[in-house]
């Protein structure tokens, strides 16, 4: 059982990081985050401190981890909605080290392209070289 544990710990643990680099990278891009994202990331991780501190089986990930997939998905209502803090407090530390300035280009960026892809009806391709006709990339 020790081993069926292991892997399952582990498994998690690349879970985890595999989320904190996906966040990472969409907030480096420009695009946003939404808040149960990250509560729900905020939970997997507390499951994976939790367990060894308390000596738990790994098997209780099992259902630790879709336990917080609810609760995330349930924080936008009242009660829940206290949790926002904690998933805002996750993705600030998840996203330690960014650079502001390449993460304010990257999203002016991205809406720019949104816009003349809309207005205009260009493909993003014929966007893009738009915007580096213009001077705008």
């Amino acid at each position: 059982m020790t081993i069926v544990g292991i892997i399952v710990y582990v498994l998690g643990v690349l879970l985890v990081l595999t989320w904190v680099f996906g966040t990472r990278n969409k907030v480096r891009t420009g695009d946003g985050f939404q808040v149960q994202t990250l509560v729900t990331l905020f939970f997997a991780v507390v499951s994976l401190v939790l367990v060894p501190i308390l000596k738990w089986s790994p098997l209780h990930l099992l259902w630790m981890f879709p336990a917080s997939f609810i609760c995330g998905f349930l924080s936008i209502l009242f009660p829940f909605s206290v949790l926002q803090p904690f998933g805002n407090l996750t993705g600030m530390i998840a996203c330690v080290g960014l650079d502001q300035v390449e993460v304010a280009n990257n999203k002016r960026r991205r809406q720019r392209l949104v816009e003349l892809v809309t207005q205009e009806n260009l493909s993003v391709d014929d966007a893009k070289k738009k915007m580096e006709e213009n001077g705008e990339w």
